[in-house]
């Protein structure tokens, strides 16, 4: 049995554009951020380490505007039910998911904490493979 772990940690660079909030939907206008990293991936096999792999990741998410509604559910606690920019990771409004952040204000600053989970199975030529994400996402917004 095969099994790959990817570690990938950045800060997004190049951050432009403005969000909103107004009690019932939060409103992005023009938000497009880069990301140049490095992925560093570890192969087993048959839980025995066979082999270490480094990739580079650069690409730029196109400026996007666009407004979701969110509920307020905790004093510290959004959950946008149609999804968000944040929840899909920055892509496409097809391809958002529910999902819920915690808030953390700190003197001009607003932190967007998401936990993210995802898992993909599909089977190619007779082999299937199972994608996991683990992730913890930080969104941090500064006051203007």
């Amino acid at each position: 049995m095969f099994k790959t772990v990817t570690v990938n940690d950045y800060v997004t660079e190049k951050n432009s554009g403005t969000i909103t909030f107004d009690g019932t939907k939060m409103t992005a206008n023009n938000l497009s951020y880069s990301i140049n990293t490095v992925a560093k991936s570890s192969i087993y096999e048959n839980g025995a380490l066979t082999d270490t792999v480094s990739e580079e990741i650069n690409f730029t998410v196109p400026a996007l505007s666009g407004a979701t509604p969110y509920k307020k559910v905790s004093a510290d606690s959004l959950y946008f039910e149609s999804g968000s920019f944040f929840t899909s990771g920055g892509t496409s409004q097809s391809t958002q998911k529910p999902g819920g952040v915690k808030l953390k204000l700190e003197n001009d600053k607003l932190y967007l904490i998401q936990s993210a989970m995802q898992s993909a199975t599909e089977t190619n030529d007779g082999a299937t493979t199972t994608s996991d994400f683990k992730g913890t996402i930080i969104i941090n917004l500064q006051r203007q």
